[in-house]
């Protein structure tokens, strides 16, 4: 991880302490922060392993209780096939 993601993910993490994120809806930025990955991985899970986010206009959208839930059942180690089912990869 480089300095500026550093720099950035203990700057989230002090915001993390003053904010209840359940209350809130998080942006990309915020959520792949939040997970410690890109911005580009945040869109390549929505797409393709089924992570919960909700789509506002232009924007995605995501609340941390269900995207932890959805880490906890293992779904990010699942890919969706064709028809939209979750398959184990």
């Amino acid at each position: 991880m480089n300095s500026r993601i550093k720099s950035h993910n203990t700057l989230f993490n002090i915001v993390l302490k003053e904010i209840k994120l359940d209350d809130r809806w998080l942006s990309v930025g915020e959520i792949s922060l939040y997970l410690g990955i890109t911005k580009d991985s945040v869109y390549k899970w929505v797409r393709d392993k089924g992570m919960p986010a909700h789509r506002l206009g232009k924007l995605w959208k995501f609340k941390t209780s269900e995207v932890d839930e959805w880490l906890r059942k293992g779904s990010a180690n699942e890919v969706k096939s064709d028809s939209g089912r979750q398959e184990t990869k």
